[in-house]
């Protein structure tokens, strides 16, 4: 019996993507995504190191993470509404909108703030308590008594972490 890759398809006819006189700059998305595929379809297969793709994964995204930031605030569109060039439309937008009501001047928005601000933070000193209780006992640094709780849910997913050392 062959064996089929993700698509179905016998292993040995996998087509290799072309990439040949092939440049990042003139990539289009399906393209970009066809080959991304491919590798992927290369390591379900076996033919490619699982683990190789995803440390090149990691490096490529911290070499273009580090370009991003070398580049802000270098530079501006010739125009700030759908600059288009490469395949790609670039807009200017702001990002990371925050409000700061502490200025408006609302006298009740001001005294809940007031109130709720304490709140929080009793409730982080008492979380950080909780998670170093030893058997589910807290002992109240006030009057001393013991109070038995049960241990905070901890949940998350597992990840494969890759960090770069070289």
């Amino acid at each position: 019996m062959t064996d089929l890759n993700l698509f179905l398809e016998p292993k040995k006819d996998i087509e290799k993507y072309p990439i040949e006189n092939k440049n990042i700059l003139h990539l289009k998305k399906g393209e970009m995504l066809e080959l991304a595929s491919k590798i992927a379809q290369d390591v379900n297969d076996g033919f490619i190191e699982g683990v190789d793709v995803l440390i090149m994964a990691k490096k490529l995204e911290t070499f273009f993470d580090a370009l991003k930031v070398g580049i802000k605030g270098n530079f501006s569109l010739p125009q700030s509404n759908d600059y288009k060039k490469h395949g790609a439309v670039m807009n200017e937008q702001l990002m990371g909108i925050r409000y700061d009501y502490s200025v408006c001047g609302h006298e009740e928005y001001n005294d809940l703030a007031s109130q709720l601000n304490p709140i929080k933070d009793r409730m982080k000193k008492i979380e950080d308590q909780i998670k170093k209780a030893v058997d589910g006992i807290i002992v109240d640094k006030e009057t001393g008594e013991e109070i038995k709780i049960n241990k905070p849910i901890k949940s998350g997913t597992n990840t494969i972490v890759v960090k770069i050392y070289e």
